[in-house]
């Protein structure tokens, strides 16, 4: 997870008189199949059924498409090694059954069920005791592989499993770096085809599996982390041209032997840096949200050199959001996160090649210390803007002259056939300027208007009881390129 330590002053709109004459022109769509998967680990894997129930109503009532549930490995493995543990039936009594009902409530509500199966693990299955962070140091691929065998087998409802997370951090694979080389992901290669293999052993070749759920950016000389572009070409055994790794580099990374990695994507967590998406990162290493072209090179790559099955592998942002001032002082100032979210999700839209759209968390957690990214506060009241920003998300960008791109989501529609409409601030009041046909299923759409003199107004989108965040129009925005 990526800590963001920004604050920026706000903008404030300038307020104007709307000219009424407007032209509509159909913009190109990029993506009306990227879907939207929630996280909240806390309150869906919460023993309390009512704060699982309550968690469960709202996400699907905010039109998620999905939820992530990570299975935690140490949580409902026995103390002792003990029986047939590719068969859920042999784990303690009661183990699975928080999981259990996350799973069943999710389907029940019509949500797809996305499982990652998660460190740690327990004290049996790795190479050495970690005390800060137990259950890290090299993880036996075996026994993870018959444990992900048991989720497939309790779980056979579920349409998508990613496995660990973030393995390109030692909190929760150790040891990272030796001599140079990425060890961390040589070892969660092996586990993530033991975890492969027993999914199959399971059954489920059916189920959408992904590898990687890895975090965006780190520093130069930190042994704590790799940055993902890094780990990517360690992981699959290739140089920075792309080229298959010989001699003693391929030696140190086991390259020996490689065979296809099999997956139907990558999981990837692409938090912004500080500044908001588009800040450039001069890293090259690292990839944010808005450099997601870094990692599509590293995969094509690995495709051309026959070390990844497929191409044009598709990339699933499994974990993203924006740390909030308040509650945390450090963090970005809330008043800037609707705007940074709404940016990001457009982002990800425009790119052929991502599947998914997420967010984490739904209720910032308690400690302050944590992940504070909700769209809730802890307390449970709404994040004011930011929890709008995520129900109707809306821009405006300037297109030359007097176009303007109006780019949004209904995303709680039913995926019907819906109409919103756009309109302009016009002294205290607001004027409608366009109606907008939405017909993607997801509630997606982006359409290019000419309003005279629109440049200066502020806009919103507002359909049935919804408002969305109030936007100028601003200088069209693309993902970033080396």
């Amino acid at each position: 997870m990526l800590l963001l330590t920004f604050k920026d002053r706000v903008l404030t709109a300038t307020i104007v008189a709307l000219v009424a004459s407007i032209v509509f022109a159909a913009a190109a769509v990029a993506s009306t199949s990227q879907f939207t998967v929630m996280e909240d680990s806390a309150h869906i894997v919460n023993p309390d059924p009512a704060t699982q129930d309550a968690s469960l109503d709202e996400i699907a009532a905010l039109g998620a498409e999905a939820v992530k549930i990570p299975v935690s490995w140490r949580a409902v493995a026995p103390t002792t090694e003990s029986g047939d543990l590719g068969n859920p039936a042999a784990y303690p009594a009661g183990t699975w059954d928080v999981v259990d009902r996350a799973v069943a409530g999710a389907k029940s509500r019509g949500l797809q069920v996305w499982l990652m199966v998660a460190s740690p693990a327990p004290d049996w299955a790795v190479s050495r005791s970690t005390p800060k962070y137990p259950g890290v140091y090299k993880p036996d691929p075996v026994k993870f592989g018959k444990f992900a065998e048991a989720v497939g087998r309790r779980y056979s409802t579920a349409e998508f499993v990613s496995i660990w997370n973030e393995p390109d951090l030692s909190r929760y694979i150790q040891p990272q770096y030796k001599g140079g080389v990425a060890v961390g992901a040589v070892h969660y290669r092996k586990m993530y085809r033991a975890a492969y293999d027993g999914l199959m052993r399971a059954g489920r070749g059916d189920v959408k599996v992904l590898f990687g759920e890895l975090k965006p950016r780190a520093t130069r000389n930190d042994s704590t982390t790799v940055m993902p572009l890094l780990w990517l070409r360690d992981f699959f055994c290739i140089d920075k041209d792309g080229r298959k790794l010989t001699g003693s580099a391929a030696k140190k990374r086991e390259c020996a032997g490689f065979k296809p990695i099999k997956a139907a994507g990558l999981a990837y967590h692409p938090y912004a840096m500080s500044g908001g998406p588009m800040v450039r990162d001069p890293l090259k290493d690292n990839a944010t949200i808005a450099y997601l072209k870094r990692i599509e090179r590293v995969l094509d790559q690995a495709s051309k050199r026959h070390r990844l099955r497929g191409r044009k592998l598709k990339i699933y942002n499994s974990e993203f959001g924006f740390e909030t001032d308040p509650p945390d002082v450090y963090k970005t100032h809330i008043e800037l996160v609707p705007n940074f979210l709404n940016i990001s999700e457009y982002l990800n839209y425009k790119d052929p090649r991502v599947a998914s759209y997420s967010q984490y968390l739904l209720r910032d957690d308690v400690a302050m210390s944590a992940f504070n990214c909700g769209l809730r506060f802890a307390d449970g009241s709404k994040k004011p803007g930011v929890y709008e920003a995520f129900q109707l998300p809306f821009n405006v960008f300037k297109a030359g002259g007097s176009n303007l791109t109006f780019w949004g989501a209904l995303r709680m529609s039913d995926g019907s056939p819906q109409q919103a409409v756009i309109q302009a601030k016009d002294g205290s009041s607001w004027t409608t300027v366009a109606t907008v046909d939405v017909n993607s299923s997801l509630g997606y759409f982006e359409k290019t208007v000419s309003v005279p003199g629109g440049t200066s107004k502020t806009f919103r989108l507002s359909w049935k009881t919804l408002v969305s965040r109030e936007a100028k129009p601003a200088k069209a925005i693309k993902a970033l390129t080396d």
